[in-house]
């Protein structure tokens, strides 16, 4: 029976490292391939080098898919976005900029999590 993805606490992916962009336009950081179709839950933190300007953001196959998380604070802050309808071989990815010219955007342990099940036979 063909399975299903339900966005919970188990982590399927783990992307620790940080990684960090001055840029003023989107820059992907960080990104896993989706195996099992569904709802996956997104987690992450971020921080910035000063308290102005600094965002990160969800996306799916290269196009904005959740909402914007910013601006960041100096201190990490934990960010958590459930993402539904995702198709096998789609990538969810971890954006981020600036937008004052004063600060890095600094992301750091983008993880994915989800329960399989299977799914019940078609009628």
């Amino acid at each position: 029976m063909p399975l299903q993805a339900i966005s919970s606490s188990q982590h399927v992916a783990i992307d620790a490292p940080q990684e960090t962009t001055s840029s003023a336009t989107p820059v992907k950081l960080k990104e896993f391939s989706i195996d099992v179709a569904g709802m996956y839950r997104a987690k992450w933190t971020h921080s910035a080098a000063s308290a102005t300007g600094a965002f990160s953001q969800i996306y799916r196959n290269g196009a904005a898919w959740g909402g914007t998380h910013g601006p960041m604070a100096v201190a990490w802050g934990q960010q958590v976005e459930d993402i539904a309808m995702l198709e096998p071989g789609d990538l969810l990815q971890l954006y981020a900029w600036q937008t004052s010219g004063l600060s890095d955007a600094h992301v750091a342990a983008f993880s994915i999590s989800a329960s399989y099940q299977d799914l019940p036979p078609a009628i």
